[in-house]
């Protein structure tokens, strides 16, 4: 059955435009109508390969506002921006055609469905949305208002399901599924559903010393090189990374490569002031086009991701998957069951355990196996993806489970 799919997502960073870019070649594929709703503002529209075979509607909206810091009044902000979007898209977009309409950052938007009312003026529509975190489940603290946004956002979910304004969530993480379906009313095994996150193959993985050799940062073939890869965020913990070099010493090629969001460049210059003789750190401070990714990736030993959000999964470690490039990253996170379950990687606990793992990369990682690597990147890829939604789409009751 052709469907007229509406792919609605107003941001664009970081892995947010090849999301759309994976999902609407696979739809377009399928024969397949898809419209891509996105702010007016959004400069990498151009960077969609499938662009002429995709409708665009565009609102008058910018989405790269961040809310970042904690707070009642932070959150208040985030709602009312949301609430913003929300509306403005269900006012100018006509939907009267759509057979599914699918948010792909659901995220901070469950309280501002709920008071929209959301899409149920229009029949035989099926609304999808994608959570990429459950953090209004998992945080504590922040006194009375933190209390009343994490009731608040869980609130705005069960309402939305119950009264059928949102008929299925989507989440890349086994872990995210179980913990809303243990802290949302309303949620089931049928309308939280698992859909692994869409990733590409390299068309060709090129061999470390051409990697190396092609990013141009003179490193030797046999120099141990640990990844920190991605926009530079607090949330992400590339400073944590840096503190427990502090104390290392033995050698180790630290490449950070990334766009600084949350880290001056000053800031990034102290961290490396402070890592001892042993430590050799290369940069490349600015974003890193979609066709370079790869080569980073395979040029590394290991993609090291110091995470301090514990919610959550990661576009650089499917990436990093595809090259065959194992992962570090923190035991009690999301990201951290991955690694251990699917076997793709090593974990830690502590800074202490980092160093240790960090001062032998080659030991430390010798007992990850490549089918372990692709085998779960295989099963991340775009293709997998387009058809898990194509099922969950047409309300397929047998994809339940």
């Amino acid at each position: 059955m052709n469907m007229n799919i509406y792919l609605v997502d107003l941001r664009w960073r970081g892995h947010h435009t090849p999301y759309v870019e994976y999902l609407s070649r696979y739809f377009l594929e399928q024969n397949h109508q898809v419209t891509y709703v996105t702010s007016r503002a959004n400069p990498r529209v151009d960077e969609l390969t499938c662009l002429s075979s995709l409708n665009v509607c565009r609102v008058d909206i910018d989405p790269e506002h961040e809310i970042s810091a904690d707070g009642i009044m932070s959150s208040i902000k985030e709602q009312t921006l949301r609430t913003r979007e929300l509306r403005c898209i269900f006012e100018t977009i006509p939907f009267e055609s759509a057979d599914v309409v699918h948010f792909l950052t659901y995220d901070g938007s469950q309280l501002p469905h709920a008071l929209t009312g959301g899409l149920n003026g229009v029949s035989d529509l099926t609304v999808v949305a994608t959570l990429h975190r459950d953090m209004f489940l998992q945080q504590t603290g922040g006194g009375v208002g933190g209390y009343l946004t994490r009731m608040l956002t869980t609130f705005g979910l069960h309402f939305s399901l119950t009264r059928s304004l949102l008929d299925y969530i989507t989440v890349h993480a086994p872990s995210i599924r179980q913990r809303i379906i243990g802290g949302v009313p309303s949620a089931t095994r049928h309308t939280v559903r698992m859909l692994p996150a869409p990733t590409p193959r390299p068309q060709r993985t090129p061999s470390v010393e051409e990697a190396r050799d092609q990013l141009e940062f003179n490193i030797d073939t046999d120099a141990e090189l640990i990844l920190l890869f991605g926009e530079l965020r607090y949330e992400k913990g590339p400073d944590q990374a840096f503190t427990a070099l502090e104390q290392f010493d033995s050698e180790i090629t630290i490449l950070l490569a990334g766009n600084p969001i949350d880290f001056s460049e000053t800031e990034i210059d102290s961290w490396i002031e402070a890592t001892p003789e042993s430590v050799t750190v290369k940069t490349r401070l600015e974003f890193i086009p979609e066709d370079l990714v790869d080569t980073y990736l395979t040029a590394a030993d290991a993609l090291l991701l110091p995470y301090r959000r514990q919610t959550g999964i990661s576009g650089p470690l499917r990436r990093a998957a595809f090259v065959g490039t194992p992962v570090i990253g923190p035991q009690a996170s999301d990201i951290g069951d991955i690694i251990t379950q699917k076997q793709i990687g090593v974990t830690y606990d502590s800074n202490a355990e980092l160093r240790t793992i960090l001062a032998n990369v080659t030991d430390s990682i010798s007992n990850i196996d490549e089918q372990s690597l692709d085998e779960f990147a295989t099963s991340r890829h775009w293709r997998t993806t387009g058809r898990v939604l194509e099922q969950i789409y047409t309300q397929d009751s047998n994809n339940s489970a």
